[in-house]
């Protein structure tokens, strides 16, 4: 039985473990995540669907920390998981997350994305095995690398199905750039938007090996190869 919580946890001040957690939060602060910081939340769900505005939960994400988020069902939030700096690996692996939702304020409209990673230079950010729809109808793409906050760099993406609106991975230089070791290995694409990915600006991927549009008709779901987008 999975313990329910009405409230938005933040753990910036240490490191924390939480399991088989239903995170159902009633009401939220503009641009802060249901659950973050220091946070390993494991095998729990992170529902946004009691927050009936999109408009006040269209800027949060459902985790956003430095830790790690293992088979978690995220579902109803603005977007998906947002992994962070750090001097140590961090983990993203087995999530469904989908049902995103978009909204406007003073800033202007949000976009959605399933998973979004600003700033990393650690050892290893571990993206595996997850599924990230991101249709909301507003969407950056499923998958976003940005490095708005510092440098990105040691990325290990494998084992995911993406897919929804926008580009569905994307892989940014613009701001602080990005380094090695970029890796994408074995995922599939389920596009509806306007395609698999782009790189814009730097040197593309590293490795990019046996990703696959997505077609549930063939083993593996393995339908048209896809080829590593070009930078531009």
């Amino acid at each position: 039985r999975m313990m329910r919580i009405d409230r938005q946890l933040d753990f910036s001040e240490g490191d924390i473990t939480i399991e088989k957690c239903l995170v159902q939060p009633v009401s939220v602060g503009a641009g802060t995540p249901l659950t973050g910081g220091n946070l390993y939340i494991i095998d729990s769900e992170i529902d946004g669907s009691l927050i009936l505005n999109d408009d006040d939960i269209a800027f949060s994400m459902g985790y956003s920390g430095n830790g790690a988020v293992i088979r978690c069902y995220i579902h109803d939030t603005g977007s998906g998981i947002a992994l962070g700096q750090s001097d140590s690996e961090v983990i993203a692996d087995g999530n469904y997350v989908h049902r995103l939702r978009a909204g406007f304020n003073s800033g202007g409209a949000s976009h959605t994305d399933g998973f979004t990673l600003r700033y990393y230079t650690g050892p290893c950010a571990k993206i595996l095995n997850n599924r990230f729809d991101c249709s909301s109808g507003h969407d950056t793409g499923a998958l976003f690398l940005q490095p708005t906050y510092g440098l990105i760099k040691n990325i290990h993406i494998e084992g995911n199905l993406l897919e929804g609106g926008g580009y569905t991975l994307m892989l940014e230089a613009r701001g602080y750039g990005y380094g090695s070791l970029l890796e994408v290995v074995n995922n599939r694409f389920n596009p509806s938007g306007f395609g698999v990915g782009y790189v814009d600006g730097g040197s593309g991927w590293d490795i990019w090996e046996n990703n696959y549009m997505y077609d549930p008709s063939e083993d593996d779901c393995r339908g048209e190869i896809v080829a590593a987008p070009e930078p531009f």
